[in-house]
This record gives structure tokens, sequence and C-alpha cells, in this order.
């Protein structure tokens, strides 16, 4: 934890990390956490991150796909273009049922995609707390956000300061400082806003956003969540908050052919899916980690 901060992993090809803590890189510098250069077919999984000098997780030109992973306390140096999740290059990085939180650097993004034609994919993955905004797509890159949420980040919830590709799906903005989807100006607004959810510091949810990608957007009238403070992105079942979220999603499939009854589904808005009770004559359980200093146990 003391001296000039290093990469604590650096991956390779066909690599796969699990349930591992990764941390306390160093008092200086801005040396990342975990890195990935010209890697591909790396999977980590159930994987914490934090009190890094650099970002938790960089890809240059690599590939990655993270799955219940968590990075908080990344870019302890609040170096410029440092985000907890890093993808410059052609990079390529996947976020499932992830918790990118509390890396509270004036100059930190949750994701920050630049310098190339990235991509990135967050499936039921949560934003909270980043010092700047949650996900920057900082050059042309693709970005695909599908339930995700941002919360209390301290400028967007998605920002685009070039001309990205975005399509944002079934997701909640709420609290970050300025509004929930925003692009540079009109003329880079390639952008899709879907059935989303909005409050507090979102009342406009979109800015240079076309009105004709922007659709659906449910207005809430109160915090939709059990307990955001405390890290619980449950949904509430309270009027015009989280009941509002509930199987409010976009579920729609395209069928046409003749033989093809038709299939609909309700998914909630956000990151975190509601049960009304378990299936198959039992009940519902939810996998959680056990909290501690660490991470995962």
């Amino acid at each position: 934890t003391t001296g000039a901060s290093f990469v604590l992993i650096n991956v390779g090809v066909g690599v796969q990390l699990r349930d591992l803590i990764i941390a306390n890189n160093g008092d200086t510098g801005s040396a990342n956490g975990v890195s990935f250069s010209n890697s591909a077919r790396v999977l980590v999984d159930r994987c914490v991150v934090h009190s890094v000098r650099g970002s938790g997780f960089a890809a240059t030109s690599g590939q990655f796909t993270l799955v219940q992973c968590e990075v908080y306390a990344a870019n302890q140096s609040n170096t410029a273009n440092t985000p907890a999740v890093a993808i410059t290059g052609t990079g390529l990085g996947a976020l499932i049922r992830c918790m990118i939180h509390d890396n509270t650097g004036s100059n930190t993004d949750g994701a920050r995609l630049g310098g190339g034609f990235g991509f990135l994919t967050c499936v039921d993955t949560v934003f909270d707390t980043n010092g700047r905004h949650g996900i920057l797509a900082a050059s042309t890159v693709n970005v695909t956000v599908v339930n995700c949420t941002f919360h209390g980040n301290g400028t967007d919830g998605i920002n685009t300061s070039a001309q990205a590709n975005v399509y944002a799906e079934n997701c909640i903005f709420t609290s970050n400082t300025t509004t929930g989807v925003a692009a540079s100006s009109a003329a880079n607004g390639r952008l899709i806003f879907i059935r989303s959810a909005a409050y507090n510091g979102n009342g406009s949810p979109t800015t240079n956003v076309p009105a004709e990608q922007s659709a659906s957007a449910v207005t809430l009238s109160g915090d939709p969540f059990v307990d955001a403070a405390n890290g619980d992105f449950d949904l509430d079942n309270t009027s015009g908050e989280g009941a509002a979220c509930r199987s409010a999603g976009v579920g729609e499939y395209m069928q046409t052919a003749s033989s093809y009854a038709g299939t609909l589904s309700f998914p909630d808005i956000g990151a975190v899916q509601h049960t009304d009770g378990g299936g198959g004559g039992g009940s519902a359980s939810v996998l959680r980690p056990v909290p501690q200093s660490g991470g995962l146990v």
C-alpha cells in the first residue's frame, strides 16, 4: 500500500479470474488495478477491485466480460480520463450485474470509452455515486445499456462528448447532478433512449437527444429504491416510485410468421428485477455476498 503504484494483474488470452479481491496498489502514481492489453476470451467472475490509484479494470485493445463484479474507490489519484472501468483503442467490454460505485474523484467516470472505436455493453448494472459521469462515451464508440441504474453520479448518468452510438433501454436515472442522458450537441445526439425512468435532478431525462429518439420516458414522483443510500437498489412498491417501474419496461418481440402466436415480456425498468414469489413450488432466493472490509468471501 506504499510506494509507486503498479498494475496488480496483467491479463492475457484465455484467462478466467474468479472470486478475487484486488486492492491497494500503491500510494503514488496512477497505475491500474487490472489491465487487459491485446487480451481475448477473458471472463472475470465475482471479483472486487478497490482502493487503486488508476482504473479498476482497463482494456487497451483488449476484450473482457465482467460478471457480478464490483469496483469502488478507483482512481484515487484523480487523474484525468481515468474511470473505474476504462476502454480505449479497440477495446471490447461487457458488464453484467456489476456494481460500479463510489469512485468519487471529480475526474472519475464509472466507465469511459475513448481514443478509438471501442464497444461497451452493460446489462443489469448499477452506476452509483461516481465523481463525474456514470458512463462517458468520449469518441466514436458504441454503448448499449439495458436494464441499468444510474444514481447519484456527479454530472450525467450517460454523457457522449463525441459522435457515439448509445442505446439505453429500460434504465433508471435518479439524482444525477445534471441530467440522465446527454449529448454534447444535437448534431452528436445519435442516442436512442427508450422506456426509461427519471427522478430528482433528471426532470428532463435527456439533453440534446432528438425527440424521435427519446421514447416513452417515465417521470417518477419519488425515489424508486428501497435504500439507495446504503446500496439497496431493489424497487420499492410505492405508487409513482418503484411501483411505476415494475413490469413497465419494453418487452415486445417482432413475430410476423403466421405460425407464431406472439411473445411479450414485462421486464422491470432498472437494474434489479422484483419478485412476487418463487416459482416451482419454492420460495425465491438471492445469492448475496457477505459484506466485509475487503469485498467478497
